[in-house]
This record gives structure tokens, sequence and C-alpha cells, in this order.
């Protein structure tokens, strides 16, 4: 038996039919009410909340594997205490949970490659980075791994997969930024570089079946991403291209970010924090992109290539009138 939290989800709503198709028997643990009749009966439902303690005592009954996916992510006014709720103390409650009970080996943990911050040189990020979270969010997804880690103690097996920028069909935020390609006349890129790194929900899916086969690892954390990080100028234009919409680009001149750099120090002298944005207009590089090669090597992780599924991606969202 295998418990899934936020099957419901983004990434939940691919991974669940897959493990019941693979023939594993699987239960959702969600807020939402658990639909009248299920569509599969090896998916069984169990309304509830990660900080329910009865919830997860329930929801944790014969389970042998957890699937972690459920996280509050940030919309609208949304304050950081709400993130931490979720994210960092529903998570301490469903691992010492998940420790406790007497039959769950295996808690498989979707952290976020955020935890790393953004790099400044032309190196994608390894596991063993310094980790420099910047935002709420990324901050609430670090002190999450963090307390994954203090409670199973290796007494369950723990495996932690940081996947970067998820896309696919059915995201609003892909679909957002699709529409936003479509519509804008010309964009204003910052001298920096930034790199990005889209990652095709497939193959989030992907590496938990990959991990969830495996019981020779031990606890580890991968990084996982797309078949190539490339720049986001590069990304706009090709999303673009297969929209039918020829993308202006304008870059800013480079005396910008010598200014930006000086406006920087001077904030960072005055005891202030700089803002993302000024951070960003300074360096050289901004860089999101995440080394694969270890979940390559151990895994056997092998993305999609990425026109073959943002082509997918952007066929359904035209389809579904959503771009």
């Amino acid at each position: 038996m295998i418990l899934v939290t936020g099957g419901t989800g983004f990434i939940g709503r691919r991974l669940v039919p897959e493990l019941a198709r693979l023939g594993h028997p699987v239960r959702v643990l969600s807020r939402q009410e658990p639909p009248s009749a299920s569509p599969n009966d090896s998916i069984a439902y169990v309304q509830g909340d990660l900080l329910d303690a009865r919830a997860l005592e329930q929801a944790l009954d014969g389970v042998t594997s957890v699937i972690h996916l459920g996280a509050a992510v940030p919309r609208g006014r949304q304050q950081p205490r709400d993130l931490y709720r979720t994210n960092v103390e529903g998570t301490r409650m469903l691992a010492h949970a998940s420790r406790r009970s007497s039959t769950v080996t295996t808690f498989i943990h979707c952290s976020s490659a955020g935890v790393y911050g953004e790099g400044s040189g032309a190196r994608p990020h390894v596991e063993g980075d310094p980790l420099r979270a910047r935002t709420e969010y990324q901050r609430s997804k670090l002190a999450a791994e963090g307390e994954v880690v203090a409670a199973l103690d290796e007494r369950v097996r723990w495996v932690i997969l940081r996947p970067t920028d998820v896309h696919g069909p059915g995201r609003p935020a892909t679909m957002d930024f699709l529409r936003l390609v479509r519509r804008r006349p010309a964009w204003l890129f910052a001298p920096a570089e930034t790199i990005v790194h889209p990652t095709y929900v497939g193959d989030v899916v992907s590496a938990i079946l990959l991990v969830l086969a495996r019981r020779d690892l031990g606890c580890d954390v991968f990084n996982i991403g797309g078949d190539r990080p490339l720049p986001y100028a590069d990304f706009v234009r090709l999303i673009g291209a297969m929209l039918g919409r020829r993308t202006v680009q304008i870059r800013l001149p480079s005396w910008t970010a010598a200014a930006a750099r000086a406006v920087e120090a001077l904030m960072v002298r005055g005891g202030v924090r700089p803002p993302a944005p000024v951070s960003r207009l300074s360096r050289g590089v901004v860089n999101r992109a995440v080394d694969t090669t270890k979940a390559r090597e151990v895994l056997g992780f092998a993305p999609e290539p990425l026109e073959a599924w943002l082509e997918q991606t952007v066929a359904w969202g035209l389809r579904e009138r959503l771009v």
C-alpha cells in the first residue's frame, strides 16, 4: 500500500493513476471531499489534513511507502505562516507518524530545487551545493527537508527529490505563461543571462517511480530536471515559435548592471536586504539549472526531450482554449 499526499494536485493527478496502472494499491490523503466513486478499485481516499493526527493515523494504516507531494504554494496574499504550517509543520507530523508506523519502510519527499537559491555562475547546482533559499516558499521547503531527515533518521529510508521549474498540461502557471508569450508584444531582459531548466511533469512522476522500484537505495537526495537548461530568452522564443508568435526581445544595456551593483552595495552597507530584482540585475548570470547526472547514473532517470513535451503542452492548452 502506497500513501500519496497531495494526490489531487498537479503532480499527484499524474502519479496516482500511474501507480494504480502498475498494480500498486494507493491511498490518497486529501483535504478535498473524496469522490463518490473511485475511478479505480485500487485507489482509496482519506479526507484530512497533514496537521490532523487522526487523519494521518488512518491514512498510514498498513502503508509501506509514503510519497509526500502535499505542499502549500504562494498564492495572492498568503502569509508566510500559512506556508510554514503546511510545508514544515505538516511535513514534520507526517514524518513522525511514518516513523511511529510499524509498516512504513520508504518515505519519498518531493522538495524543490529552489532550496539552492539562484546561482550566479555557469555551473548548474549539484546535490552537495550550499542551500541558500531566498523566498518564504523556498525556505519552507528547505525546512521541510530538515524535518524529514531529523524525524526519520535512517530508521525509515528517505529519499528527497528536488525538481525544478515543473510544467505540463493542466498546470495553471504553465497556461498563464503560454498566454503571456502569446499576447505580450515585447520582452525586456536584464543584461544578466538568466538560465532556466523547464521540467516536464511526467519526468517528475518517472523519477518517483524509479525510486519506488529501487529497494537497494539508501537515504539520498536527487536533483530532477528536464533534458537541458537554456537561456530564458531562448525559452520564450521557442514557445513563441510553437504558438506562431514572433517575440520581440530587448536587452538592457550593460551599464544598468553596474548601477544595480552600486545600489545593492549601498543597501547592504545600510543594513537593508536588496530585493531580488536588484540582486538579479547586478549579476552576470542568474542560474536556476540543476545537474541531473546523479539521478541519471543512479536511478536511470531519462527525461523527455524539451521540444517534444513542450509541443504537447502547447497543443493541449490550445485545444482546451486556455492559451
